[in-house]
């Protein structure tokens, strides 16, 4: 037997989650799934591992690079999902293209990307979202965001903020440039970097100068309220640059509409991926944290890989980088441990109990009284019930109680987990 199966050893970028831990989790899923629903997203459940071909369509590179593939004993390359965004895509374009629009969807599942181990990034980990299909309008990009705002405070979050931005600007500004893909995309880079230094040595090295050149310059720092898209019109004169601040606008005034703009910085140095990203692009911030812990955007032309070319918006969380700074109250300890002998007499009422929502264990070891105090003592169960003679025993916070069956019952029915 190896050395790693003896410790118990796991891969790096993946973790055992138990107790409490799963427990977070567990009720982050639950908000969440109320949440979604709560605004008219339906939940989709797409398989956990699908044709590589198909999981990397309309993905960049470096998504392309983190994918984990392997061989089926037929030969056919298989992934597992990086996100669960393309699956999304490819259900909803080859097998719902009849249904009435808008489609509104919710996922919460694991997805997994090789990524190098650092802070904040997971190999395995739970992303939950929304797509939001078959409508390009202000209305539905302001309410994806809305509903990332959202979700950011139902999970506990409250110092956070969204970095808004619209990728038609920038690419607006590059195309003045005139230079090639590999080049505007190290240009997105530098930008996307806020790095002065690598953003001068790109444009000297291909020769980019003037007006475009201090446009360019310009972008990292063009980020705040409103008075920003002042500043960016400044920059370009172009109509494509003009339709994108005045679709960024539009969606920042529904934003401020609904109370949410307090909670926006816009920013006009925000990339996403600009292959990708067609519209609104946006990532969310915590306080405290040196990585987005959400992101999302308009992606208007990746259904049209799945033969239905369908205007799309959406976001995804990460529900182990919200974690890092936010914990649900939980508790792993059941509600009640009760004694094998009173657990084999009132059977029927802790059937009744836990339907109406009580977590009651019952003791398999057939302890006496003593260990099972200590049990529930070491467990953090404030509750414990036994038999006593004719009737039972209900110790609670370092109180007895001996009780007969009617008694227990009436006892019991007014009590509060």
């Amino acid at each position: 037997m190896g050395t790693a199966i003896k410790a118990g050893r796991i891969p790096h970028g993946v973790a055992d989650l138990f107790f409490e831990g799963a427990a977070e989790i567990t009720e982050c899923e639950r908000r969440l799934h109320e949440q979604f629903l709560s605004w008219g997203y339906g939940r989709i459940i797409p398989p956990t591992f699908e044709f590589y071909n198909m999981l990397v369509t309309g993905s960049n590179e470096a998504l392309q690079d983190r994918v984990f593939r392997f061989v089926d004993r037929e030969g056919q390359l298989l992934a597992l999902r990086p996100d669960m965004t393309v699956p999304t895509a490819r259900i909803a374009a080859s097998k719902l293209y009849d249904q009435p629009m808008p489609l509104r969807f919710y996922y919460i599942g694991r997805v997994f990307r090789y990524e190098e181990p650092q802070a904040g990034r997971q190999r395995e980990f739970t992303q939950a979202g929304i797509e939001l299909l078959g409508a390009d309008t202000v209305q539905a990009d302001a309410e994806v965001l809305a509903l990332a705002i959202e979700t950011l405070r139902t999970l506990g979050l409250a110092d956070f903020q969204i970095n808004l931005g619209h990728v038609g600007f920038m690419a607006a500004l590059l195309r003045q440039s005139e230079l090639d893909d590999a080049p505007r995309r190290r240009l997105e880079l530098a930008i996307d970097r806020r790095n002065p230094l690598e953003l001068d040595q790109v444009l000297a090295e291909y020769g980019v100068e003037g007006a475009t050149a201090q446009a360019l310059r310009t972008l990292p720092s063009l980020s705040g309220g409103r008075p920003i898209l002042a500043a960016a019109r400044q920059l370009s004169t172009g109509e494509d640059a003009e339709q994108a601040l005045a679709r960024l606008e539009a969606v920042y005034d529904r934003l401020e509409q609904w109370g949410y703009a307090r909670y926006i910085i816009l920013d006009l140095g925000e990339t996403r991926n600009m292959a990708y990203y067609t519209g609104i692009a946006f990532r969310g911030y915590i306080k405290g944290l040196g990585f987005p812990v959400c992101g999302g955007g308009r992606y208007d032309q990746l259904l049209a890989n799945f033969g239905n070319d369908l205007p799309a918006v959406g976001f995804a969380i990460s529900l182990e980088r919200a974690l890092v700074l936010t914990k649900p109250e939980v508790s792993a300890a059941p509600d009640m441990l009760v004694s094998a002998p009173a657990a084999l007499e009132l059977g029927d009422l802790l059937g009744s109990l836990r339907q109406s929502g009580w977590c009651i264990q019952s003791d398999v070891l057939e302890l006496d009284e003593a260990a099972l105090i200590e049990q529930a003592a070491s467990r953090g169960i404030s509750m414990l019930l036994l038999t006593a003679g004719e009737g039972y025993r209900i110790i609670r916070d370092n109180t007895t109680r001996d009780l007969l069956r009617a008694e227990l019952e009436k006892e019991l029915s007014v009590w509060t987990r």
